[in-house]
Order: C-alpha cells, then structure tokens, then sequence
C-alpha cells in the first residue's frame, strides 16, 4: 500500500484485513523526503504499535532526494522502527540507482527497480544496473547479463515509444518539488512547447505542486467565474490591430513591421514586455500567461502605456494587489473544448497568449506555425 502521511490513519483497517487474509504487507510512506524528523518519527511509532506491517518503505516519490536525503530518511525511520525497510526510488535526477544502493548500505531489505527502469515519467532505478552494481559491490552472485538481450531488443523501443527517462524537465521539476506528472502530462500535450513547459516549472516552483493537480495544470483558476472590470466591446471598431508575438520572426522582419506601422498607423499590441521592440510605437501591452506574469511583473509596474490582462488572475499569481498604471482588466476562463469572447471576458481551452488576444479572425503578416490566414507586411493594401 502507498499512502500520503496525511492519510495515514485511513490504512490501518485496510492492513488489518489483508494480514486475515493471508497476505504480506508492505506499507509504502509517499513523499518522506518532504517530512520532517518530528512528522516521520510520529507516524513511525503509530506504525509500530498497530504491529501488522510487515515491511514498511519509504518512497522518493518527486525524485528530488540525494544520497544525504537516503541516509537522514533511513535513520529516522529505524530509531522507531524495528521491522524490515524498503525504499522505492524515482529517477527524475538520475541518481535512482545510486540511492538504491546507498539504502541497502544503511539497512534497507527491499529496493524496486524495472527493466530499463520503466515507470512513469522518469522511471525508476533500472533492473540491470542496480544487479550489475550489487554484483560489484558486495560480490552477489546475480546474473545481470541474463537481462541485457530483452533491455536492448524489448525495452529500449518501448523507452522509445512511451518516452520515459531521466532528462532535464524531470530534473528541474525535482529540485522544486514538483510532482513528475505535471512535466509528463505536457511532455505528451502537443499544445506545449518546450519554453512553455519551463514557464510552468517557473511558475509551479512558487506554489505547492508537490500533489499533482489536473486543474493547476490547466489554469489555477480555470473554473472560476473571472469577470473582468473593462468592457471591450467595440474598442478597436473600425481599427485596423497589429498584435506584436515573442517569436524570433519579430526580430528577423523587424524593419519591415516597423515600416508597415508607420505606413499603416494600425493600433499595436505588444504581448511581450521585455522584448526590444520601439515602444513609442506600441499602444498596449497584453498578458494571460501565468508564468510569463510571475517573471514579468516588475516590467508592468513601468510600463507608460495600458495593459490588457486578467486582474484577478494577476493578483492571484503574484499573491498581492496590483500596482499598475493603467489596468484593462479583461476576464480570462480556461475550460475545455470551449472558446467564447464576451465583452468583460472570454472562455478559452487552455492557456495561450495569442487566442487571449485574438478572440475573432485574423491573418498574419510574418510567417508563422499556426494555421491561420497568411498575409504580408510587404503587400500592398487595396
């Protein structure tokens, strides 16, 4: 059984029933690492008194612990514990293998381990490795070579094809506690890129994302009513709307889309704060990104000129009132399969600056992923 520490008390008829039953059980602590001593030490002697567990494991469920981590987790548990110990380890840093070891160094019976190491997200310590190092260490006469032909020919395409593995997404979201399956539910989103995963890591290292939360993954506040405060019906009626992106395309057409504002005087709105486009010919900054209003709200504060963004969602984010000049406060909604434009809000599917912006038909002038209509910004307007 795994069980979060707040849920302790829960398992105890559970186990009970299995040990009638004839079972052997092994209760497996989630998330020890993110305990203290004292919390540890608590659930431990209620462990022991209930007398009917017969293994009990730890687990370094985020894959954030070091060998350090093993030790100070392993050595609080035995001053209370005084039955067999298991650890179960993630590979989220790559160090699943070598804490495996440093466990069973400072008494732990039972270690996990899969082929290949696989498991979600990162995986786990990989089978053959840990028999190869044990078959080193201590001289056991495993046969880790047995497995070497299946690993290569069965397992690897499966790695392949489903994904798991140590890397770089995995590691950050470990070193900020934050749980793998918000980085695994985006790695297989082909709506997010890979800067916009590391824009969650950024934005989820500031919260509690230790349990994951399909709705924080979504939007933090997708559900909510968010009326705005700004009406926007019929703000640029009549107007020709030249919204500036964050790609490189702005950099490289540059001269041009200068050219085409001067020529053309379209309103221009600039979703990107801190980029170094001539801000004498923007109009108005827009946001709806949350990790992007984490990093960047210093640069509101300075901004001359208004900016279109959710205050609600802002000030729920940056966790105090805001304090910007000249607020448009247009409502933002995450839902589902949902896309509606309202005059103090909108209901998008999911979080993108641009459909916050763009709520209506477009064309684009610079070359772009999206499949929308292409126009130019050297054609001539008729």
């Amino acid at each position: 059984m795994a069980i979060h520490f707040s849920d302790i008390d829960k398992c105890h008829e559970i186990i009970k029933m299995l040990k009638q039953l004839g079972y052997r059980v092994c209760l497996n602590l989630m998330q020890a690492n993110e305990q203290s001593d004292v919390q540890l030490t608590t659930v431990v002697k209620t462990i022991q008194e209930w007398n009917t567990v017969d293994v009990l494991y730890f687990a370094d469920s985020l894959g954030s612990m070091n060998n350090d981590d093993v030790v100070r987790v392993l050595s609080t548990l035995k001053l209370n514990w005084f039955g067999e110990i298991g650890f179960h380890a993630h590979n989220n840093r790559g160090l699943a293998v070598a804490n495996s070891i440093v466990a069973i160094d400072n008494g732990a019976t039972w270690v996990d381990c899969t082929v290949l190491g696989m498991g979600r997200g990162a995986g786990n310590a990989q089978t053959e490795n840990l028999l190869l190092e044990l078959e080193r260490k201590y001289s056991l006469n495993y046969k880790a070579s047995a497995l070497f032909d299946i690993v290569l020919s069965d397992f690897r395409p499966l790695q392949k094809h489903y994904c798991w593995g140590e890397s770089l997404l995995y590691s950050l979201a470990a070193m900020n506690s934050i749980h793998p399956t918000y980085v695994q539910e985006m790695l297989i989103d082909s709506r997010y890129s890979v800067r916009e995963i590391l824009q969650a890591i950024n934005f989820m290292s500031s919260l509690d994302s230790s349990n994951y939360d399909k709705d924080l993954l979504l939007h933090a506040h997708g559900n909510a009513n968010n009326k705005g405060s700004w009406n926007a019906k019929g703000w640029c009626m009549h107007k020709e709307v030249l919204v500036l992106g964050s790609g490189k395309s702005l950099e490289k057409y540059r001269r041009g889309v200068e050219q085409y504002i001067k020529t053309y005087n379209p309103i221009v709105v600039d979703i990107n704060t801190k980029h170094n486009f001539p801000k004498e010919l923007i109009d108005v900054y827009l946001s709806s990104n949350e990790s992007n209003m984490l990093s960047e709200y210093d640069s509101y504060v300075q901004l001359d000129k208004p900016i279109i963004i959710s205050k609600k969602l802002l000030e729920s984010v940056i966790g105090k009132k805001a304090n910007i000049k000249e607020l448009w406060d247009y409502g933002l909604n995450i839902r589902n399969n949902t896309f509606m434009v309202d005059n103090t809000e909108c209901t998008l599917p999911y979080e993108l600056t641009i459909g916050y912006a763009l709520a209506l038909p477009i064309s684009v002038l610079t070359p772009t992923t999206y499949q929308i209509q292409q126009g130019s910004i050297y054609a001539c307007k008729i």
